[in-house]
């Protein structure tokens, strides 16, 4: 959504917000039409001089909101001065300290208000949503909530003790579920000590009390292990040195030990994923148990297929510490 400017560098911005707040009513509209998060990509604002150059020198250069097609061209400018893109935080912040300059029920107060919250917190939730189906509203409110208010924050990092304040609509919300919206929104701590969760967060949205949120939030990050949260993707890969796959079907009906079911679960925690319950099971195992990993290099099964054999009384029979003779 590009805003031409008529003014020199400096008034670069104010001569935008002008333009916008005099369009009217029908292109004021279709502004407020395309900041909307209907979409997954989100539209920002540019200004320009009045004379920055055109990438199409046949085509015209237009005052106002600039159309993406005209007479079947497409329009599109170059960008020739410096700070010619400008994010949508810093624009919006000027936007939101002009309203002291108008009276409370002034059309361009009006408009100013409709152009904030077409970007707040609310329109990032909405487009939060959308992006992730199936994600509940409540958890979303909540996940933002718990970083608004400091009294909140403190009884969710001591969350066991505190389930009851966590209780939306008789249904009890799982911390997991508030550090996912959390670990997304905000990303990981870089080594420069920003944020680099989702960017459109930081650069499509306006969000005054971004400061407050970033400090709760690393609270958060010191209490709770977020790398799960953050970036929640994990790759299996089918080892090629077994041509043939175990259905459950093949195995024999047997009991786990349960020392070994002990040792492996009773440390588990319990706000674990079936994908990360299956990682930490996986992992506690090998810290558990001792395999005879040579005998799976022995010249004969380089040159023959390799096949389990299954005894109930030897499966039974493992527990932790226990040494496994692959056979």
């Amino acid at each position: 959504m590009n805003i031409i400017s008529e003014s020199e560098k400096l008034g670069r911005m104010q001569d935008g917000i002008s333009t916008i707040l005099k369009l009217d009513d029908k292109q004021f509209d279709k502004v407020i039409e395309r900041l909307s998060v209907d979409g997954q990509n989100l539209e920002t604002f540019h200004f320009y001089y009045k004379n920055d150059g055109c990438e199409i020198n046949s085509n015209p250069i237009q005052i106002g909101l600039e159309e993406e097609n005209k007479d079947g061209k497409i329009i599109k400018r170059a960008y020739y001065a410096n700070n010619s893109k400008m994010r949508l935080p810093v624009l919006f912040g000027h936007l939101k300290r002009l309203t002291a300059g108008f009276p409370e029920n002034s059309r361009e107060c009006e408009r100013i208000y409709r152009l904030l919250e077409a970007r707040d917190l609310e329109a990032y939730k909405n487009r939060y949503l959308k992006l992730n189906n199936g994600e509940e509203r409540v958890v979303v409110d909540k996940a933002f909530e718990i970083i608004s208010n400091p009294e909140l924050l403190e009884k969710f990092l001591d969350f066991d003790n505190n389930k009851e304040e966590f209780v939306v609509g008789g249904k009890q919300l799982q911390s997991k579920q508030m550090l996912k919206v959390i670990g997304e929104s905000f990303g990981a701590i870089g080594y420069s000590g920003s944020f680099m969760g989702d960017t459109s967060f930081y650069q499509d949205f306006y969000i005054p009390e971004m400061e407050q949120y970033e400090n709760s939030v690393r609270k958060i990050y010191s209490s709770y292990n977020m790398d799960r949260y953050i970036d929640p993707k994990y790759e299996f890969r089918r080892s090629s040195f077994y041509e043939t796959i175990i259905r459950k079907d093949d195995e024999p009906d047997f009991a786990i030990n349960p020392e070994l079911q002990a040792s492996i679960m009773d440390e588990m925690p319990e706000d674990l994923s079936l994908e990360e319950q299956a990682i930490y099971i996986y992992c506690k195992l090998c810290k558990e148990l001792t395999y005879d990993e040579g005998y799976m290099y022995k010249n004969k099964l380089n040159r023959e297929r390799y096949d389990s054999i299954f005894s109930r009384e030897y499966l039974e029979s493992i527990k932790p510490r226990f040494k496994s003779y692959l056979l």
